[in-house]
């Protein structure tokens, strides 16, 4: 009996101590934008709206896009406007997970790694990280001009497109498949995958 009185005293104190936490506060709903069709990413509580400002979360984007094939990309949002308890939120970059990145490299394969700042079609400024994997070990002068024609390849693509666009293009691999193509001409690569990518402010 003492051992029932103490446990429901303590589940007492954590349901008063819960009241406490969330006392003052507010949900606040936070909504992707129009490229994921403004779903609700989450919901969030705030005792001022003001907190919510510039906040970011990651939300795994086979949940976002019911595509289940891209699970290892962590796709991270900014919010950017808030109307009432709505949050609107933008993208602000994604990562790949460091297992898939991890499975990526073979036996008697290179890892191929570039960095770019490119400008989209939209003015809008972006960091580019991209790995390509080879088929066997190879010289690291070829592995230079691989690397030199993913880098080119990335500011061609990126000029054409607008951020969502972007966005779209590699969420649907399309962008990983030009680049792989376009680097084909100097040396055929395993996979081609855009790691990560950060919008830079304006």
């Amino acid at each position: 009996m003492a051992e029932q009185a103490q446990e429901t005293q303590q589940q007492k104190q954590k349901a008063a101590s819960a009241k406490t936490i969330w006392k003052g506060k507010e949900w606040y709903e936070l909504v992707a934008p129009k490229l994921f069709g403004e779903r609700i990413i989450t919901e969030t509580p705030a005792s001022d709206v003001v907190q919510l400002t510039g906040r970011t979360v990651v939300v795994n984007a086979a949940t976002l896009t019911g595509n289940p094939s891209k699970y290892y990309y962590k796709i991270r949002f900014r919010v950017s406007n808030i109307s009432g308890r709505r949050v609107l939120c933008e993208y602000d970059g994604h990562e790949c997970s460091r297992d898939f990145v991890s499975r990526m490299i073979r036996r008697r394969s290179r890892r191929i790694d570039t960095r770019d700042v490119v400008t989209l079609q939209d003015g809008k400024r972006l960091v580019v990280k991209v790995i390509g994997t080879t088929i066997r070990t190879t010289k690291s002068t070829i592995e230079s001009e691989v690397a030199k024609k993913v880098s080119a390849s990335v500011a061609a693509l990126a000029a054409q497109l607008t951020l969502e666009a972007f966005v779209t293009e590699m969420l649907a691999g399309n962008l990983q498949k030009k680049i792989q193509s376009d680097v084909s001409k100097i040396y055929p690569l395993r996979e081609v995958e855009i790691n990560k990518t950060d919008v830079l402010a304006s």
